[in-house]
């Protein structure tokens, strides 16, 4: 007697979960929809005033350039050498003078 009970407590609760879960749904697709409608909307605005819709590349690094934009570049080998901190010296010598 008492898992009846229970199961009828919990039934409001399932079925308000539910119901979110329905909205939720629904209003995620009517934005979709109305996402595809706006975007097809602008190409035929721009189509119609005899303008071609510019193409975007979505998934395109910043630094690289366009596919055959650019010739491929040479390899260059250059041996490594070691820097000095020569230059970091003075300037901390010049911040001790302040300092006294």
């Amino acid at each position: 007697m008492s898992t009846l009970i229970d199961t009828l407590k919990r039934l409001p609760r399932t079925l308000l979960k539910l119901l979110v879960l329905a909205l939720g749904t629904v209003l995620a697709l009517v934005a979709l929809v109305f996402g595809l409608m706006l975007a097809a909307g602008v190409v035929l605005w721009a189509l119609v005033r005899g303008r071609r819709p510019a193409k975007v590349q979505v998934f395109r690094w910043r630094g690289m350039p366009r596919r055959g934009a650019m010739p491929p570049a040479e390899v260059v080998d250059v041996e490594a050498r070691e820097v000095r901190s020569g230059p970091v010296d003075r300037v901390v010598d010049a911040h001790a003078r302040i300092e006294r």
